[in-house]
C-alpha cells in the first residue's frame, strides 16, 4: 500500500532506498553525507576521481572526499557527495537496483586466469554467506531482477493536484513481470496527477546509455548498485540520473577482466537494456495518450 506524506523541502525524509539509523543519509544543503560503513564504496569514489575514469565520474554523484562526525553511534566517517535534489522544490525519486544478480556471484575461474583474478574470485565468494546468497536468489526470483535485470527499490512521487507525496513500499513493482505491468509501474513514477510526463524519458536515456558504456568497459564489477531517477515537479530543473550505491564494487583494472558473458557483467547490462526498452515504451504510450 502506498502512503501519502506532506510536501516539504528535500531532506532525510526524501531517502527512498537504502537504510536508516546508523546507515542513514545526512542531508546538509548542497551536500549529502553517506556513512562509509563499507570500505569499498569510499574506495570506489576515491579511485574513479583520481583520474582516468571520466566516464565513471560523469554518471555518478560528484564526490567531495570524506569527513568524520560524532553521532549517537560514535564517530562515523561519511562520504561527501552532491545532493542532487538540493535546489529542487518538489522532487520525485525512483531508486532502481540493477542486475540479474545482486549477490557477489563469481563465475568459475579459467585455468589460465591470472592469479590476481583468481584471488578476487575467492575473496568475492567469501564475502557472501550461503544464507545471504540464498536470500538474494529468492528475492531475485520473487521480484523482477531475474526476469528483467532490475527491480524497484523505493519510489516517491509528488502529485501536483493533491499537493502531496505518495511514498510507495519497497516491494512496489515486484509483480510487474509482463511488459504492460512494468510500463504501468514506471508510468506511475512519471504521473504528476494530471498526466504521465513521458517527455522526461528523453532526458534520461542518454544518461542510461552512458551508464551502460561505463560498465561495459569491464573496469568494475558492481553488485547491488542502483540507478536513481529524479525530477522536479515545480522548480523547472532538468531531470537528473545517477548511478549510486557502491558498497560492493570490485576494481578489475590491471587484471584480466571477465567478458560480457560473465553473469556479473551481462546481468547488469541486460538490466540497463531492459530499463531503456521499458522507458521507451512509457514515452511512446504517454505520447499516444496526449
Amino acid at each position: 500500500m502506498s502512503t501519502l506524506v506532506p510536501a516539504h523541502k528535500p531532506d532525510a525524509a526524501d531517502q527512498v532506498g537504502g537504510h536508516g539509523g546508523k546507515q542513514g543519509l545526512v542531508f546538509e544543503g548542497e551536500l549529502l553525507l553517506k556513512p562509509a560503513l563499507m570500505p569499498k564504496e569510499a574506495a570506489f569514489y576515491k579511485k574513479i576521481n583520481a583520474g582516468g575514469q571520466e566516464l565513471a565520474v560523469a554518471v555518478t554523484p560528484k564526490y567531495f572526499g570524506t569527513v568524520k562526525r560524532q553521532t549517537q553511534w560514535g564517530e562515523i566517517e561519511y562520504i561527501k557527495m552532491e545532493n542532487v535534489c538540493h535546489t529542487f522544490r518538489k522532487p520525485s525519486m525512483l531508486d532502481i537496483k540493477v542486475g540479474t544478480r545482486t549477490w557477489y556471484h563469481a563465475a568459475p575461474a579459467s585455468p589460465v586466469a591470472l592469479s590476481l583474478r583468481s584471488a578476487l574470485i575467492r575473496k568475492r565468494d567469501s564475502d557472501c554467506s550461503a544464507e545471504k546468497k540464498e536470500g538474494h536468489i529468492l528475492r531475485a526470483k520473487e521480484a523482477t531482477s531475474e526476469m528483467h535485470g532490475f527491480v524497484f527499490c523505493g519510489m516517491k512521487v509528488y502529485n501536483k493536484v493533491t499537493k502531496a507525496y505518495t511514498k510507495y513500499p519497497k516491494n512496489y513493482g515486484w509483480d510487474a513481470r509482463d511488459d504492460s505491468s512494468m510500463v504501468r509501474a514506471l508510468s506511475t513514477f512519471l504521473n504528476d496527477g494530471e498526466r504521465v510526463r513521458g517527455e522526461l524519458v528523453g532526458k534520461w536515456l542518454p544518461a542510461l546509455r552512458r551508464v551502460r558504456e561505463f560498465y561495459a568497459k569491464g573496469d568494475w564489477l558492481l553488485f547491488a548498485a542502483s540507478v536513481l531517477f529524479v525530477y522536479d515537479e515545480e522548480g523547472g530543473h532538468e531531470p537528473e540520473l545517477r548511478l549510486i550505491d557502491f558498497a560492493h564494487a570490485w576494481d578489475l583494472r590491471g587484471e584480466r577482466t571477465p567478458g560480457q558473458d560473465d553473469p556479473a557483467i551481462s546481468g547488469f547490462l541486460a538490466g540497463i537494456d531492459k530499463l531503456i526498452y521499458f522507458l521507451e515504451k512509457v514515452k511512446a504510450t504517454a505520447t499516444c495518450a496526449k
